[in-house]
């Protein structure tokens, strides 16, 4: 008996995986992950963002960020050089889960929630 088990959608041939298979190279991570970054406020969370989005050229079709605060600087550079690939939410009016689930394209999305683990409100109303 083994004691790992193989991954087999790994080993599949191109023609049946998903591009949402592989890796970041320059991060050292899976194109399909769940992070977060939690750390007090002026400690680089954002600048964390913005290297994880500077560092993964071409992987991702569409850029979202639903921030309490969306006018920051990063922020707006991104929504000046990401024009037509980024959107950002008013923060009085989180979208559902539903509203940014399917792509067009059928690209993979990165979905950015900035500051609101305590929002109940946004908890509620994204799910």
């Amino acid at each position: 008996m083994a004691n790992r088990i193989d991954n087999w959608g790994a080993a599949l041939p191109k023609e049946y995986r998903s591009d949402s298979l592989g890796d970041i190279k320059q991060l050292g991570i899976k194109k399909l992950f769940r992070g977060i970054i939690l750390a007090p406020s002026n400690s680089g969370k954002t600048n964390m963002v913005f290297h994880l989005v500077k560092n993964s050229p071409n992987v991702y079709s569409h850029l979202h960020i639903v921030a309490r605060n969306p006018d920051q600087e990063l922020y707006n550079y991104m929504k000046d050089k990401l024009a037509g690939y980024i959107t950002i939410y008013d923060p009085s009016e989180p979208p559902r889960v539903d509203d940014i689930q399917k792509d067009p394209r059928g690209g993979i999305q990165f979905v950015i929630i900035d500051d609101y683990c305590w929002d109940k409100k946004l908890q509620h109303d994204i799910s």
